[in-house]
């Protein structure tokens, strides 16, 4: 079996979702990045400079949902299929039965059709990740490829061959036989240098043993040597440039021009992962501690299963106290907010924390599984932070219903569809979605110098948590860049018929008001600090500028 194509097609996409980026970036952006709160702007100008370019602005609301609505499917909803019939097992934690060890070419050619009509209306990515398009040329590709097989197919070659074909949709909420075709990038740096803002001139300090002024730096691989730099805060909390990249490989080579009194030289500084012996951070859900009188309130999930294997360290009674908390947290004038390694789970908890934290109510992004699909119009008073629409064709329904009652047919389901565009508007909602009434909202006002933690084990509902945070006043997130599992939503797992395979499609989009895809790359900290430090450059940094603890 070959399975060889995927490469050159999952680039092919690349440069389309690269040019709708601009395109979008083009039409929203209108207003500069908004304050970052009365507290920060006490910082030293360098570091408020680097907060403040790392917070969006608000942009046009109007430009925001036209271009939204590029990245999702217009629905025929009369041509849509009744394949959801054909599938038994759904579920949203729990992964089927293991499939079949062996399955006929035949089936597995049944299979792949049933799949792809439920890629089509089953999974809110379609369109994002090039359609009918790329979608028809794999299934095609993928179907010839399987017909030239003459043996019975294992489970585990039919998952790798779909995956592959399917190497384009670059989307960590999608899975075939558990495992995601989304290809990740490593924050590669160097703990050797860093460069340090003297003046106008940026200047480079060997730092592994004696400290060693090498001379002002000139270029990065000849260019600007911005593309390379991340603000950094060194042990004492200093602000500082730490060299780095983030790419899809481990390792990166870098060619430094450095201008010192005794003429330029080049130097090539190998960039390897940053941190390498962290690991991602276990549970319980939630701890509330103090560091030298400052309060750490650390939150591992957005969920509570109770005996659910690895998950079992997350109880309901820890999401009860984390909400409860809040308020008086709230009440403090500093608080280090840590969030390494949350796995994600329900994303109104977050926006309960919020709420609670800021002492009002917090609009959240999307809305509840049960307002979107109760019979009737959606109520008009829900305003979402967030451009978000979910599938609401018969396929994804059905599929959702049988999540929530159990049962082949579902509770009664209203009317699908999206509402109607007004007169003379330009770029009507697509048919087939529910779509948020997005608003800008402002920033959320808060009166506490909260330091948010981050790493690159935060995923899904942790990132929402993550880009509410950004929205906020008197916010500094320190740590290595997110996941990058966060822009679709709302999955169920179904088993396809004949060999088993589980296959995780979701059923929601979210984005930021900037609408830049995230998958793989996952939001980018105010400073990159490594994160097994972060707790104590956190404190020191909340001590130096803030004279907070003790």
């Amino acid at each position: 079996m070959k399975c060889e194509r995927g490469m050159s097609c999952r680039m092919d996409v690349r440069r389309w979702l690269a040019w709708g980026a601009v395109t979008v970036l083009l039409a929203v952006w209108s207003l500069p990045a908004g304050a970052v709160g009365d507290l920060l702007e006490e910082l030293p100008p360098e570091l408020v400079e680097h907060i403040r370019a790392n917070r969006p602005p608000e942009p046009d609301q109007e430009g925001v949902m036209n271009a939204f609505y590029q990245y999702l499917y217009p629905y025929d909803l009369e041509e849509e299929p009744d394949t959801w019939r054909e599938i038994e097992h759904v579920g949203q934690i729990e992964q089927p039965g293991a499939p079949r060890s062996r399955t006929s070419v035949e089936e597995a050619l049944a299979d792949v059709d049933i799949l792809f009509d439920l890629l089509k209306y089953g999974y809110a990515g379609y369109q994002m990740f090039g359609g009918d398009e790329a979608f028809g040329e794999a299934k095609k590709a993928l179907k010839e490829d399987l017909a030239q097989e003459s043996e019975p197919i294992s489970a585990q070659t039919l998952g790798s061959c779909i995956r592959e074909y399917l190497d384009f949709v670059q989307d960590g909420h999608f899975a075939v036989d558990g495992k995601t075709t989304l290809v990740r990038s490593t924050y590669l740096t160097t703990r050797d240098y860093e460069v340090r803002p003297v003046e106008e001139e940026l200047v480079l300090y060997e730092v592994a043993g004696e400290e060693k002024r090498l001379g002002t730096l000139l270029t990065i691989n000849h260019q600007d040597p911005q593309a390379y730099l991340k603000p950094s805060l060194n042990e004492e909390a200093e602000f500082v440039y730490r060299l780095g990249t983030q790419k899809e490989e481990p390792l990166e080579r870098i060619e430094l021009v450095v201008e010192s009194v005794d003429g330029q030289t080049e130097l090539e500084v190998p960039l390897r992962p940053g941190d390498p012996d962290y690991t991602r951070q276990p549970g319980p859900l939630y701890t509330l501690d103090e560091e030298t009188g400052i309060p750490v309130a650390a939150c591992r999930a957005l969920f509570a299963f109770e005996d659910a294997g690895p998950y079992s360290a997350f109880r309901e009674e820890d999401i009860d106290t984390f909400l409860d908390d809040a308020a008086a947290l709230g009440e403090e004038p500093c608080l280090i907010l840590d969030l390494r390694s949350n796995r994600g789970g329900m994303t109104g908890y977050a926006y309960q924390w919020l709420s609670r934290f800021v002492r009002e109510y917090v609009a959240p992004a999307g809305a509840p599984w049960g307002v979107l699909y109760s019979p009737g119009p959606r109520r008009g008073d829900l305003e979402d932070r967030s451009p978000w629409a979910h599938l609401v064709t018969t396929t994804a329904r059905r599929l959702h219903t049988r999540v929530r009652w159990g049962s082949q047919s579902g509770a009664p389901i209203g009317a699908g569809g999206s509402s109607p565009a007004s007169p003379g508007e330009r770029n009507p909602r697509p048919r087939g979605w529910g779509i948020s009434d997005y608003k800008p909202l402002g920033r959320m006002v808060n009166d506490t110098v909260l330091v948010v933690l981050i790493d690159q084990y935060i995923g899904s509902a942790g990132e929402r948590f993550v880009a509410a945070l950004r929205d906020m006043e008197n916010v500094v997130i320190m740590g290595y860049p997110t996941a990058g599992v966060c822009t679709t939503g709302s999955p169920v797992i179904i088993a396809l018929p004949n060999s088993g395979l589980p296959v995780t499609l979701p059923t929601s989009v979210i984005m930021e008001p900037d609408l830049e895809l995230r998958e793989g790359k996952g939001f980018a900290p105010d400073f990159w600090v490594e994160p097994s430090r972060a707790v104590e450059t956190a404190v020191q940094f909340l001590h130096r500028y803030f004279d907070c603890g003790e």
